[in-house]
């Protein structure tokens, strides 16, 4: 577990060490509302995790739900496991449960209240130290389209205690429309499938079910 939550921490750091300074600003995307539709496949020597799910997303990236499918092959027990969630953003709470068992947490976003009067010039300071600590090297590869959308891709590695990383993104309006990576002999590899802008999201995404226990999480 611990291997599998470093390379997902590595991941998401060169993910956002590909975008630009507007990820500290208010708009975390540059479009107001979406709905989208996507598989990720993270395959290694004894598991295969396909993930897919279906994101609402409104208020310019503010708010955000995600709802996932988790199919697992444990190739050496011959076994397959099925699991769903939900995740969702509502700007100051992050939120996250089970439909099947009814239970989930909460937690304060803390990063929405650090990032939220963070100037220019402090984000590329920050991302300056964060690929500096990554030892981080990013190069873009010009554009390629995605589900119909002109994305922007960008090649980042990194090398931490003789690690390598590796992670080709491709972003469209600072989303994240497909990556390919590779790490600690785990391969991922995420695509947008359906990608449609402007459209209308039901609040209902946004709500937790009355008969869904939620527990306070606090850092």
């Amino acid at each position: 577990m611990e291997s599998k939550s470093l390379f997902k921490l590595l991941l998401f750091s060169l993910f956002v060490l590909s975008f630009s300074p507007l990820h500290a600003q208010t708009k975390l995307y540059e479009f107001e509302s979406a709905y989208v539709k996507k598989t990720t496949t993270t395959s290694g020597s004894s598991i295969e995790v396909v993930t897919t799910e279906e994101i609402f997303i409104t208020d310019y990236g503010k708010k955000s739900a995600s709802y996932k499918t988790e199919k697992r092959n444990i190739k050496m027990l011959k076994k397959t496991e099925e699991s769903s969630s939900v995740h969702i953003m509502d700007g100051e709470w992050i939120i996250t449960y089970n439909p099947k068992t009814k239970e989930g947490t909460k937690m304060k976003n803390v990063l929405a209240d650090k990032f939220k009067n963070m100037s220019e010039k402090d984000a590329e300071k920050m991302v300056k130290v964060m690929k500096e600590a990554l030892k981080t090297e990013t190069k873009e590869l010009g554009s390629e389209t995605v589900s119909g959308k002109k994305c922007k891709v960008t090649l980042a590695t990194s090398n931490i205690a003789g690690m390598k990383t590796t992670a080709k993104v491709w972003t469209y309006k600072n989303f994240l429309m497909k990556s390919e990576s590779e790490s600690l002999g785990n391969k991922v590899k995420e695509e947008v499938a359906v990608f449609k802008e402007g459209e209308k999201v039901d609040k209902n995404k946004f709500m937790v079910p009355k008969d869904v226990k939620i527990k306070e999480v606090k850092y």
